[in-house]
């Protein structure tokens, strides 16, 4: 199994690749890990995690546009392979990924329920970088909270 990834310095990476391993460990797979910052290196770790011989990859795509074209190209050749946190809008693949609708939804409730009454018209949300869905898709779950 091949999985690839942005660098895991934070924790929400960590626990992802802990996860990863433990299941091919459960299911006597041999992982491979290869790291990738851009499209770039995305792209290289694909052919290089393919050329090593795995049957299937994990992808954690890296920030940016969703639609790489080595992830294309897996889905045109058939090549098994599952996105994580990240999905290719019009294009059926296997993915998983958050609830961003509702995570934005509770985490407004959470801060509404934090704050005095006085302040609650001042939550905001902020999006560094709008080529992630992710993001964008946890804003109409914010707005509805804040509606409520």
């Amino acid at each position: 199994m091949g999985f690839l990834s942005p660098l895991a310095n934070d924790e929400f990476s960590m626990r992802l690749l802990i996860g990863v391993q433990e299941a091919c460990k459960d299911q006597n797979l041999i992982l491979i890990v290869r790291s990738a910052m851009t499209q770039r290196e995305e792209q290289e770790g694909i052919r290089f995690l393919r050329a090593a011989g795995v049957d299937g990859l994990l992808i954690f795509p890296v920030d940016g546009e969703a639609y790489s074209e080595a992830v294309l190209n897996l889905k045109t050749e058939g090549f098994p392979f599952v996105l994580i946190d990240r999905y290719l809008p019009g294009i059926k693949t296997n993915a998983v990924y958050s609830d961003n609708f509702a995570g934005g939804r509770i985490g407004t409730e959470f801060l509404v329920q934090k704050r005095p009454s006085s302040n609650r018209d001042h939550i905001g949300h902020q999006i560094e970088n709008v080529q992630l869905r992710g993001p964008l898709l946890r804003l109409p779950g914010h707005g509805q909270k804040r509606r409520d």
